[in-house]
């Protein structure tokens, strides 16, 4: 029973975002649907990020490590969703101005890059990937998400400087602030395993 509803919970979990999120966002334009799949993805990958480090702590956590795959990929089909309409309502579809004369260029390129790597990501979570470019190269690269989820953060602070997403909403101030933990408890776990290595060497 536990199992089901843990599998219920955790493989249903990008709708049940999307739906609280729809529910609480305002308005139903294409910038409020544009903002919900932003969220949705930040809450997803954050989610799926911080279930690895805490696997080092937890039991519990480490038998969630198999839905961290399924759970990767939505959140990068929510990322491209956010880029698709981003690109539709916001560019116009028009990839010169995109690209060469946008003037918030910090804000689309740390979007840009984190896209380009959760992408890589995505098509190489097989196991022909890992026999492909090795087990260290592909750990290096999965590991290379945390990179990403930073430069997502950067991305969704410019944006809402800029008038993007609304961090005043508490719901959207709980999304950033748990991107920002997932990252962080990342770095906090690897600069322990390498206190620990570094111990056991002395």
């Amino acid at each position: 029973m536990g199992l089901n509803f843990e599998k219920f919970l955790f493989y249903g979990l990008p709708v049940w975002t999307l739906l609280i999120l729809f529910i609480l966002t305002p308005g139903s334009s294409p910038y409020a649907i544009n903002r919900v799949f932003a969220l949705a993805s930040v809450a997803v990958v954050g989610i799926t990020f911080i279930i690895g480090p805490l696997g080092k702590f937890s039991k519990t956590a480490n038998r969630l490590k198999v839905y961290r795959k399924y759970l990767g990929i939505s959140a990068f089909v929510l990322m491209l969703a956010h880029g698709a309409l981003s690109a539709v309502y916001i560019f116009d579809m028009d990839f010169v101005y995109m690209f060469l004369e946008n003037s918030r260029t910090l804000q689309f390129y740390s979007a840009l890059f984190a896209f380009l790597i959760f992408f890589l990501m995505t098509i190489t979570s097989t196991q022909k990937a890992i026999t492909l470019l090795g087990p260290r190269n592909w750990k290096m690269l999965q590991t290379s998400g945390y990179v990403a989820m930073a430069l997502g953060m950067l991305h969704f602070m410019l944006a809402n400087t800029n008038g993007g997403f609304s961090i005043g909403r508490i719901y959207a101030m709980l999304i950033f602030v748990f991107g920002l933990v997932a990252v962080a408890f990342r770095v906090l776990v690897f600069l322990l395993v390498a206190y620990e290595k570094l111990s056991r060497k002395k």
